[in-house]
């Protein structure tokens, strides 16, 4: 085979391939049409940060009528993994404009209170969501860690991030509960 017979076979290789991609940019074109959502994409940034802040690590906030939250297991008062202040970030479907969302987990094992036999178990781990933020802070409702040698978290002791929030767009992913009904739902429409 010479020179000018394998370019021309190279060509038509590639024009077979774009046009098998042609129908696959469509089907993904459509789905992004139909699935497309907005998102918030946080970063790190090491920056001083407020009680009520949006921030990963650091101390927080207990309401007057609400316990410190514990690991059920062993009594320890669960470590702040990160929190939301929906004041401060772009307001998104379904998710409400105001309040602050907490998550902690546990800083007495190496899985931060994870239960392998029920995952959806908050012995070890905890969501908070308080529907109001104060607009002064009561000293006597903050709570600062208290770490001892045996504390193991996947932040170092004494770490706050500000989570700085950025607007993005996502396309449904294979993962999202409801990919199934939105692929049925085109493929049904394209039959």
């Amino acid at each position: 085979m010479g020179f000018l017979d394998k370019l021309l076979k190279k060509e038509n290789n590639k024009q077979e391939e774009y046009k098998e991609e042609k129908p696959a940019k469509r089907i993904y074109q459509r789905l992004k049409e139909v699935s497309e959502v907005d998102y918030i994409r946080f970063e790190l940034e090491e920056k001083e940060t407020h009680i009520f802040d949006s921030k990963v690590g650091g101390a927080y906030y207990v309401p007057r009528d609400q316990n410190l939250p514990v690991n059920q297991k062993t009594g320890a008062p669960l470590y702040l993994l990160a929190q939301i202040n929906f004041e401060q970030i772009p307001h998104i479907k379904d998710f409400p404009e105001k309040g602050l969302l907490q998550i902690f987990i546990s800083g007495d094992d190496g899985v931060y209170g994870l239960n392998f036999d029920n995952e959806y178990s908050q012995s070890g781990w905890c969501l908070r969501y308080l529907e109001e933020v104060p607009k002064l802070v009561d000293e006597s409702c903050v709570y600062k860690f208290q770490y001892s040698e045996d504390t193991e978290l996947p932040l170092e002791k004494d770490t706050t991030f500000l989570l700085k929030d950025h607007l993005d767009k996502q396309v449904i992913t294979m993962n999202d509960i409801h990919f199934d009904e939105v692929v049925d739902t085109y493929l049904d429409e394209i039959s």
